[in-house]
């Protein structure tokens, strides 16, 4: 079934009807064509919605919301703080970890990463945010990552503290007797 991003903070109740953005609607109809009476999902406010396509064309999408369905969400936020990796390595991890649960992700330039800050940030930006947003809508979340701006090391660890976290595990590539439910289960 198709998934649908309300760009709105505040999701509609039952019988609100709603109109899709232009890119969203022409999607639907050039695309998928979709007809009205058909069924799909939409993501508002942290929520997920089943709603009823009422009409359509390449400008307009407009749809009747029918129920709030149960949150996909995991009840545990995790945010991922990622070494920029080479290439576009990046747009992988960001699509992975969206579908795989992660509320945020904090790209982080590292003392050896090979890709490297270069004042573009905000474009490139744009688009791993856009990538997270397509996860999000192919793996059922109500939630869209943030995908935040990358920084420097000590940047981060700044972010972090400020952050109220209950817990902060780091990976290290080279333990070899720890497993990860171990770690959390020690604290």
């Amino acid at each position: 079934m198709h998934r649908c991003w309300l760009q709105t903070n505040v999701a509609p109740s039952a019988g609100d009807v709603v109109t899709l953005s232009v890119e969203e609607s022409a999607h639907m109809t050039r695309v998928l064509r979709m007809k009205p009476g058909d069924e799909v999902q939409l993501i508002a406010g942290e929520r997920l919605l089943q709603g009823e396509l009422l009409a359509s064309d390449d400008q307009t999408a407009q749809v009747r919301v029918l129920a709030e369905l149960p949150s996909p969400e995991c009840p545990v936020r995790i945010t991922l703080v990622q070494g920029l990796p080479k290439l576009d390595k990046l747009e992988t991890i960001i699509q992975k970890a969206t579908e795989l649960g992660v509320w945020d992700v904090l790209p982080v330039e590292m003392e050896r990463s090979v890709a490297r800050l270069d004042g573009k940030e905000a474009r490139k930006r744009e688009r791993l945010e856009r990538i997270a947003l397509e996860a999000a809508k192919q793996s059922g979340r109500a939630h869209i990552p943030e995908v935040r701006t990358p920084c420097g090391l000590t940047q981060a660890l700044q972010t972090l503290q400020k952050q109220a976290y209950d817990l902060i595990l780091v990976a290290w590539e080279e333990e070899g007797s720890l497993r990860l439910s171990e770690a959390v289960a020690r604290h």
